[in-house]
């Protein structure tokens, strides 16, 4: 459910799984699995409309959250929220081994883990590219203007 970055305890998901099942959100099938019968949810129609929603919020609720950063650490840069969003999500994984939180998994789990972590650093390391090349922007025109300041300051002392 959360691919490895945080475990979620059995006892909140079974409740989380009953409620979003009440609600008609997730609706579940049982199936034989070596001699035991388990439950496999699915999302339902109603279930996904609901995601677009909350996504939709969520979105909203990152972009202010994103200026209220900004306003806080006293800069309108634009690239400050997004520059700590992405570090908060390298650093969990650059802390740790990548197989510490799979252990009681199998093979194929790890696998799928392991491709997903990978996929996900990939896409962050391409947004840290872009963001690099952002701030260079940045950089370079806020020098050439320092510099026409300076330039502009030596004529007319002259």
């Amino acid at each position: 459910m959360t691919y490895g970055v945080w475990e979620t305890p059995i006892s909140t998901l079974y409740t989380v799984l009953h409620n979003l099942n009440k609600e008609q959100l997730i609706q579940f099938t049982e199936r034989s699995h070596g001699g035991r019968m388990r439950k496999v949810y699915e999302i339902t129609l109603k279930g996904k409309e609901t995601l677009k929603i909350i996504l939709k919020e969520y979105l909203k609720l990152r972009e202010s959250l994103n200026s209220l950063i900004s306003y806080t650490i006293g800069t309108d840069d634009e690239f400050s929220p997004i520059f700590f969003q992405m570090m908060g999500v390298l650093d969990s994984f650059f802390k740790k081994n990548p197989l510490e939180n799979y252990s009681g998994k199998s093979k194929e789990e790890k696998l799928k883990l392991l491709e997903f972590h990978y996929s996900l650093i990939c896409q962050k390391i391409k947004d840290f590219m872009n963001l690099k090349q952002k701030y260079g922007k940045s950089l370079l025109k806020l020098k050439k203007k320092l510099q026409m300041k300076k330039f502009e300051e030596k004529s007319e002392s002259l």
